[in-house]
Order: C-alpha cells, then sequence, then structure tokens
C-alpha cells in the first residue's frame, strides 16, 4: 500500500491540491488497432538493408514499393512524421542509387522530389561521393530559400505546414511566398506571408500579445481526461519524443482571471476534483503529477481446475484466494479472459465489471490442439520448426496448444508410417496412400484431442521449409490439411490465421453480381437478381458504384468491405446506405437496404483448414443453444465431408439439410454438391449424378456458396457435359 498526495503548486502559490492515499494498482489497457504505418516500416528496413548490400541495385524497387505503400495509405490517413521522414531517406538512396548507375536524370528527380518535400534534409556528406554532394547542393541552391523569425516570446513555435524552424528560427522553404504561423500557448497566434529566397534571408520580426493564462496540468496516467468546470478539455499524453517515465500532461491555455473547478477522469479510476484560482495572466505549473485513485471489482472462477494459467487482456494474472475460493481482483472495465490448462484446454470469456461488482464465472476449457512432434533429420531445422510453431499456434483464440510431441513417433510407428512417406504425400506430384484412418485411430488413442499437428521437414539434411498436417479426432474426415511453412526469420504463414478462422460466417447480399472493369472506372453492376435488395433500389446493369456512404470506391472488393463494415449499423437496425452511382444518363443516388448471406464453405477453398471446420461443425451441431441454423450446420459438414472424400456422410447430410424456400443457396446447391459426390462415386452413380445436376441447373436464381456467389445453372450444365 502507498500513501499518494498530490500538491498543484503554481509558478506564484494560487493552487493547492491535495488527495487522500489509496493503494495503486495497473490498468489493463485495450490492445491498440493495427497502424498501417507500422505495418509498412519494414519494407523500408529492407530496402536500406539490400541498398547497403552488394545488390544495392536491387533496392531501387523495393524504394518504390515503399513508396506506393506510402501513397496508398496516405489516401486514408495522413502520414505521421516517422513516415515522412523515412520517405525522405528513400528519395535520398534512391538518388544514390541512379547516381551509381549512372541514371542522371533519375538523380534529379530523386533530388527534386526529396526538397520539394524536406527542404530542410540534414545528411552526413561524409557517406556519398563529393560529385554526389555537388548534385545535391546544386538542386537545393536552386529550390529551396530560407526565412529567419526573431520571434517573442522566444518559445513560440514557429511553422509553415508541418515545416518547423530550428532553435534560431530558421526556416528553410521551397522557393516563393509561404504563409508563417507564429504560435504559443496563452497567446494569440500570428500569421504572416513572406517569401523564401536564395540570394538574401528574409527576417520577421514578430510580437505574440497574451490573451489568457497557461496551466500545464502533469498525471501519473496517459490518456486521463481533463475538466475545467465538468466541460471535458482533452486528455494526458506523454510530450512527442519524451521519455517512457514522463508525467503524462495536458496545456489549458485559455483561462482568465478567476475560480475553476478542475477535475481529472480515466476509467477504472475515481475522479479527482480541486479548486484552481488564477489571478494574474501567466504560465502556471503543478508541481506534482495528479495519481487517480483505482477501482475494482471481483471475477469469481467458479469451478477452477489446478493448474489453470489465467490471463486478462494478453496479461498474465494470478487469482486471488482470499474470499476462499479463486477470484481476480481487477478494475471496472471490460476483459477478455483466457484460461489455458497444459491437459485440460482453453476457455474464454469477455466480462464487464463495474467498481465493487462481483461476477460468478463458470469456467469451461476448450478443445485441445496436439501437436504430434517436428520429423526430420535437420536438427537445427526441428528446433527451429518447433520454436515456430509455438510462437504461432500457442497464442490462439479459438484452440489450446498442447504438445504431445513425445507420442507422435509411436503414433507413427504404430500406423505403419515413416518420415518420407509422408514428405512425399506433401509434395507435389507424389501423392502416395497414408493409412490416415489408421494415424487418426492412434493418435486418438495416444494423446486425445480434438485436432492434431504432426510436421515434416521438406529435406532430411538441410531444410529450409516444412509441411504440416493437420487432421481432426475420429470419426471426422481423416483427409489431412496440408500446410507449407518457411522456416526463414521473418517469414510468415497463414496456418495461425486460418485455425483461429471460423467456418461459419456472414457476407453482404445486394441481390447483384458486381465485377471490375477495365472499362468502368468504379465496381459494374452485371446482372440483377429479380425481388433483390439491388432492384429494389432501382439499381440497373451498366451502373458504376462510385461511393458508398460518401466514401469513394476503389473495387468490387471494397465495396463488399464497406458493406461488411456496415451490417451492425445498417443491416441490423433496417437504415438504408446511400451510393452514388453513375449511368449513361448521369449520376444519381440510391438508397440500398442490403441483406445479410449465411456463407457456405467450397471443397477447394485454399484459406481453409478443412480439419479444424470438421471439428467446430461437429461442435456445433452438438451445441442446442446455437444460434446458427441447423440447415446452415449440415450443408457446410456435407462440403467439409465432401472434400475428405467421405462420400457417405456427403449424401447423409446433403439428405438432412432443410433450407428455407427462398434461400437462393438452398435446393439447388445441394443437389449440385449431391451430383458432385455421385460424380466421383462413379459407376452405377453416373445417371444419379447426371440428374442431380439436371435439378440444380432448372432452380432458379440458385447460387453457391453466398447469396451473390456463382451462378448454378452453368456450373450444373457444364458437368452434366462432362458425364455425357
Amino acid at each position: 500500500m502507498r500513501a499518494t498526495r498530490f500538491i498543484c503548486a503554481l509558478a506564484v502559490p494560487l493552487v493547492t491540491l491535495a488527495t487522500a492515499g489509496w493503494a495503486q494498482r495497473l490498468v489493463e489497457e485495450d490492445l491498440p488497432e493495427p497502424d498501417v504505418w507500422e505495418e509498412i516500416i519494414p519494407e523500408y528496413v529492407e530496402a536500406e538493408k539490400v541498398f547497403n548490400s552488394r545488390n544495392q541495385a536491387d533496392s531501387r524497387a523495393l524504394f518504390d514499393a515503399f513508396l506506393a505503400k506510402v501513397e496508398e495509405n496516405s489516401i486514408v490517413e495522413d502520414p505521421p512524421e516517422e513516415i515522412h521522414a523515412l520517405v525522405a531517406n528513400t528519395h535520398f538512396l534512391r538518388a544514390q542509387v541512379d547516381f551509381n548507375v549512372g541514371d542522371t536524370e533519375g538523380v534529379e528527380q530523386s533530388l527534386n522530389t526529396l526538397l520539394a518535400n524536406e527542404p530542410a534534409f540534414a545528411w552526413d556528406r561524409s557517406l556519398v561521393s563529393s560529385k554526389f554532394a555537388e548534385l545535391f547542393d546544386a538542386a537545393k541552391a536552386v529550390l529551396v530559400g530560407s526565412i529567419q523569425v526573431a520571434a517573442n516570446p522566444t518559445d513560440a513555435r514557429i511553422s509553415v505546414g508541418r515545416w518547423t524552424a530550428d532553435d534560431t528560427g530558421l526556416l528553410q522553404l521551397p522557393l516563393g511566398p509561404h504563409i508563417v504561423i507564429v504560435e504559443r500557448p496563452g497567446y494569440s497566434t500570428v500569421e504572416q506571408e513572406a517569401e523564401a529566397v536564395t540570394d538574401e534571408v528574409p527576417i520577421l520580426e514578430v510580437a505574440l500579445e497574451r490573451t489568457a493564462a497557461v496551466l500545464t496540468l502533469f498525471t501519473s496516467l496517459e490518456e486521463t481526461e481533463i475538466y475545467v468546470n465538468d466541460v471535458l478539455q482533452g486528455t494526458t499524453a506523454v510530450p512527442s519524443g519524451g521519455a517512457p517515465s514522463d508525467a503524462a500532461r495536458m496545456i489549458l491555455d485559455d483561462l482568465q482571471v478567476g475560480s475553476y473547478e478542475l477535475s481529472a477522469r480515466k476509467e477504472g479510476y475515481r475522479d479527482f476534483r480541486r479548486k484552481a484560482n488564477i489571478e494574474l495572466l501567466q504560465d502556471y505549473y503543478m508541481s506534482e503529477p495528479i495519481e487517480l485513485e483505482p477501482t475494482a471489482g471481483t471475477i469469481v472462477l467458479r469451478g477452477l481446475p489446478a493448474g489453470v494459467i489465467v490471463r486478462a487482456n494478453g496479461e498474465l494474472v494470478a487469482p486471488s484466494f482470499d474470499s476462499g475460493e479463486p477470484a481476480l481482483i481487477l478494475p471496472p472495465g471490460e476483459y477478455q479472459l483466457a484460461l489455458t490448462h497444459p491437459d485440460l484446454g482453453r476457455f474464454e470469456a469477455d466480462v464487464d465489471i463495474e467498481d465493487q461488482d462481483r461476477v460468478e464465472l463458470p469456467i469451461r476449457l476448450r478443445p485441445p490442439l496436439i501437436l504430434l512432434g517436428v520429423l526430420g533429420g535437420d536438427e537445427t531445422s526441428t528446433e527451429r520448426l518447433r520454436s515456430l510453431l509455438g510462437e504461432r499456434l500457442d497464442g490462439l483464440d479459438r484452440w489450446a496448444l498442447i504438445d504431445r510431441s513425445e507420442a507422435g513417433d509411436a503414433v507413427l510407428s504404430a500406423a505403419g508410417v515413416e518420415t518420407p512417406q509422408l514428405r512425399a504425400f506433401a509434395q507435389a506430384g507424389s501423392r502416395q496412400a497414408i493409412p490416415w484412418a489408421k494415424i487418426q485411430e492412434e493418435a486418438d488413442r495416444r494423446a486425445k484431442g480434438a485436432l492434431y499437428v504432426l510436421a515434416v521437414l521438406s529435406d532430411e539434411l538441410l531444410a529450409d521449409r516444412a509441411h504440416v498436417f493437420l487432421f481432426p479426432q475420429a470419426p471426422l474426415p481423416t483427409q489431412p490439411d496440408v500446410v507449407d511453412i518457411a522456416l526463414s526469420e521473418g517469414v510468415s504463414d497463414p496456418l495461425a490465421a486460418m485455425l483461429d478462422s471460423s467456418i461459419i460466417s456472414e457476407r453482404p447480399s445486394m441481390g447483384a453480381t458486381i465485377v471490375d472493369s477495365p472499362v468502368a472506372q468504379a465496381p459494374l453492376v452485371v446482372q440483377i437478381v429479380e425481388g433483390g435488395p439491388a432492384q429494389a433500389a432501382k439499381l440497373r446493369v451498366g451502373d458504376e458504384i462510385l461511393e458508398i456512404d460518401g466514401v469513394a470506391l476503389t473495387s468490387s472488393q471494397h465495396l463488399r468491405q464497406e458493406l461488411q463494415a456496415r451490417v451492425e449499423s445498417h443491416v441490423r437496425s433496417g437504415k438504408t446506405v446511400p451510393l452514388r452511382v453513375l449511368s449513361a444518363s448521369g449520376e444519381r443516388e440510391v438508397q440500398l437496404a442490403y441483406e445479410t448471406t449465411p456463407v457456405i464453405v467450397g471443397p477447394r477453398e485454399s484459406d481453409l483448414l478443412y480439419s479444424a471446420a470438421a471439428y467446430e461443425l461437429l461442435r456445433l451441431s452438438l451445441d442446442e443453444e446455437s444460434l446458427v441454423p441447423p440447415w446452415v450446420i449440415r450443408l457446410n459438414q456435407a462440403a467439409v465431408f465432401l472434400r475428405g472424400g467421405d462420400l457417405q456422410n456427403t449424401i447423409r447430410f446433403l439428405q438432412s439439410v432443410d433450407p428455407p424456400p427462398s434461400s437462393p443457396i438452398g435446393k439447388g446447391q445441394i443437389k449440385y454438391l449431391q451430383g458432385l459426390a455421385l460424380a466421383a462415386a462413379g459407376g452405377e452413380y453416373s445417371s444419379n449424378a447426371d440428374a442431380s445436376f439436371s435439378e440444380a441447373a432448372e432452380v432458379v436464381n440458385g447460387r453457391l456458396y453466398h447469396a451473390d456467389g456463382p451462378s448454378i445453372s452453368p456450373r450444373a450444365k457444364a458437368r452434366m457435359r462432362v458425364l455425357n
């Protein structure tokens, strides 16, 4: 327990603040959204690495690719200063590449672009040739000028756009007129026009007028909300470039003489309040950070088995047993709890607790993902692969990774399978008969799990890749999924993402076929389904969909993404979404009331693990509280068993499907999949397959996989021609 007291001392003794003591507790922060700029920084790093190698010329294409990504992201979000700096370095290094290969025009273009964007670009002249330095100086001499600003007060910020003056007030800018902005909290802002020239340095003298008192607040926690007289002023933050230990701060720069009620608030903490008296228009500073008192709630983990590891929002937490039963004492908020056990599996739950809340949570652990080991003679690569699998599979949301590598050799030995057979099975053109049913049986007996993972190195002596086999417990299909992964540093693979993906999904349905066309500037409508949302919105064949809800569209995929993003806000609430379309008669706006449709998996999906899907569907079929329609589960099960070559179960599931009569993925898809299964059976079932395809072809507006999927009729007719 650490008693805390805070006193706010201003430059003159006007404000005194104090609070009582309390225990301080760490706060679980929300997981951040992916940063599109952070994601492309490695591309620059790789380009710079190649620039500094013997293959320097190859870095030109990598730098160009990085710039293209920056341009693409800039459509959605302005780049931060870090990205601007990398872009400047990119143009500077490209100029050196062009210089070294004798491309004079390329050097000039890169330097001109660099100086247009970063006129004050600084670099180490000792790292380049004197000739290149002369070219840089020559370009700067005709493109960049300067303006000297003498500001009062001297700590005022001087800028032109995103360009700022140095400590002496000197601005380096592209030649020509500019609007110079001089600003400082508590003072009026001055904007003055000046021209940057090369033959002299214009001097601007600017005196700012004091207009308000300035109070700088400090808090021990970032993103603390600051209120003045119960009006939100913003949140505190550590200054740019500050150390992690620095206190967060906020500057209140519009205070006049008088008395104010200051308050600091942060979710999970009690409010801080104090009076502040402002007697003069001057700068004031708090001497110590505000420390907020945390609140707490209790989550009782009912039925928690011994040996369970508990994480809240990704952070390891230890249950307390003070009340005689395991419980988590946490600040109020929303929590994603993840509980793992080496044998029993994994459990997750989302819990929202408030101050003094007591929530009882029954624990049910999740199905285990069993690692049966890594096979291969290259010991270094074996350890590398084992590490990779551990890193990528241990943090899965839908499975609990359990290492049973010691059982792998026994499973394969009992099944009569050796490593070269598995390697040959995985490699193209070498499909050999493997007794997968026997492997599945032995895995169930020796290392019982829901889903099994078995990895084989691509080579016994020196492996750079591995084949990962995944198959489910019996009696699910024995045909395994095979995923190839690279063992190189920094190379990712889709395995973890596919394991964490659910087979059950919905997608928006417009009742129209939308394509990308080289003759259209936007997604093009090529077919309208009678009675569908597109027809109701009065869309017409030939329309180009320029915008959705004010967002300019770049492709049909972009349109689908934007529709998906509005499912909760529009489809669930019954709201329409505006579309701006272009036709031969001009532009117009229509209101689309679209729907969602279930997605039925195809038997040849490249980004799906059928083994994981089979187990998920099995659990859903046994869950009486599942909200997924039974017909969607059974139709997906039929597709999964068809892919696994289990024709008998495929037919059984298809015969049990009872879709809504109005569903475009109902009867037609059932008959089409039945035709595929019967055609695969061959022989005496060929005529039955032909009959099934014939029925599928006659279904009006029948679609495969989802409501806006491929039309069934032409595919079914093509299958009939093959059979006959």
